[in-house]
């Protein structure tokens, strides 16, 4: 199940650990409900003809990773996704001096999708003497989404420069109410062209969100979520534009725990087959995402 901590006391920014984080790094996790896949492109004009890459997901001991890169002499677009029960990164880069030069237009697109389910998820009441059939906990998740659509305006000169990044984040938790903000987690930042400000969406706060959970002993109930994400990069009327697009959320989702619950230090607990407890919060370890970034030829990271 890979590492985790316990959440002490009232959640805040700032995650205390109770002990000893346990750590199965070995260990092949439960690959049920989970899907990772991505896409690249890089081309001049016609997407067809173009540079392509793109990947469902390979399984290791600490998700379901999946990566695809479309690399040009001067430009690459890479995605990246990664997804494991209480846990998904979603994250899209194109980069380079994108040039047009004997065609119309030169873009670059990386497209991600990350998901988790579980519905079995079930609250056992163990050996707690309590007439209840139920109650309401708080469950506790994270979201951190990073926007960077970047043109060099000073070298872009009279080109036509469009940057656009869409995400969409759902969440499910019983039948909570996952969106307190009353809005999406997700949008579409647009930069209009050289010289020009981002465009931002009306999107609900990112960081760490908490919302109340009714549930009753024994019954099952889903604890789910899916991150999608489109970027896309493109230059018209000028050449070797340096654009520098980096879009994603990291985490697009974390789980960090369950407080509130009555009877949590009298042997209630949260569990399914994929996830022996739900009320601790997941830590990725070591971020498999990130090791297949640190792990490319520093030449296909940045290029300016």
């Amino acid at each position: 199940m890979g590492c985790k901590q316990r959440l002490l006391g009232v959640v805040s920014a700032v995650v205390v650990a109770a002990g000893t984080a346990e750590c199965a790094h070995a260990e092949i996790l439960c690959l049920d409900g989970l899907s990772a896949n991505v896409e690249a492109f890089e081309w001049l004009d016609d997407k067809s003809t173009g540079i392509s890459d793109m990947s469902d997901g390979t399984a290791s001991a600490f998700g379901l990773v999946a990566h695809a890169l479309a690399d040009r002499e001067t430009s690459f677009s890479r995605a990246r996704a990664f997804a494991n029960h209480g846990y998904l990164e979603v994250w899209g880069i194109n980069n380079g001096l994108y040039s047009d030069a004997g065609a119309d237009s030169s873009s670059g697109q990386a497209i991600a999708h990350a998901s988790f389910l579980d519905n079995q998820v079930v609250v056992d009441k163990g050996d707690f003497e309590t007439e209840a059939t139920g109650g309401t906990f708080m469950a506790w998740f994270k979201i951190q989404r990073g926007v960077t659509l970047n043109v060099d305006d000073g070298e872009a000169g009279p080109a036509l420069a469009q940057l656009a990044g869409g995400m969409n984040i759902f969440v499910t938790i019983g039948g909570a109410d996952t969106q307190p903000e009353g809005k999406p987690y997700g949008g579409t930042w647009f930069r209009p062209g050289v010289g020009q400000p981002i465009q931002e969406p009306d999107v609900a706060s990112d960081g760490l969100i908490g919302v109340p959970v009714d549930y009753t002993y024994g019954e099952a109930f889903t604890i789910a979520a899916m991150a999608t994400l489109n970027l896309i990069s493109t230059i018209q009327d000028g050449t070797d534009v340096p654009i520098d697009a980096d879009f994603g959320a990291d985490p697009a989702f974390q789980w960090m725990g369950i407080t509130e619950l009555d009877g949590q230090d009298e042997g209630v607990t949260v569990s399914s087959p994929c996830n022996h407890d739900w009320t601790v919060g997941v830590v990725p370890a070591p971020g498999p995402a990130a090791l297949l970034i640190a792990a490319m030829p520093l030449g296909l990271r940045r290029r300016r």
